[in-house]
């Protein structure tokens, strides 16, 4: 696989709209539960690009919101105060 390209949310969607579908993140992908729409993911491999839309589900969206706040706390930290990588 040669990488993930996550597009900005569509300025025509709702942020908060809720719909029934499969959560891309961390759930079983048989199962349709209430989700969010997150943003178009394109995915190159061997075969060509893939892409579609992603969706996640509040228990998900809120493990990215954690991780996401977390790099942006450490990437704003000063040099000096950076945990060793």
């Amino acid at each position: 696989m040669r990488g993930l390209r996550l597009t900005t949310p569509d300025p025509e969607r709702w942020q908060d709209e809720r719909t029934l579908d499969r959560c891309w993140i961390g759930c079983d992908p048989e199962i349709k539960q209430t989700v969010m729409w997150v943003g178009r993911a394109t995915l190159s491999g061997a075969a060509g690009d893939a892409s579609g839309d992603v969706y996640a589900c509040d228990a998900c969206l809120a493990h990215l919101y954690a991780m996401a706040r977390a790099a942006q706390y450490e990437r704003d930290r000063p040099e000096h105060l950076r945990s060793a990588s």
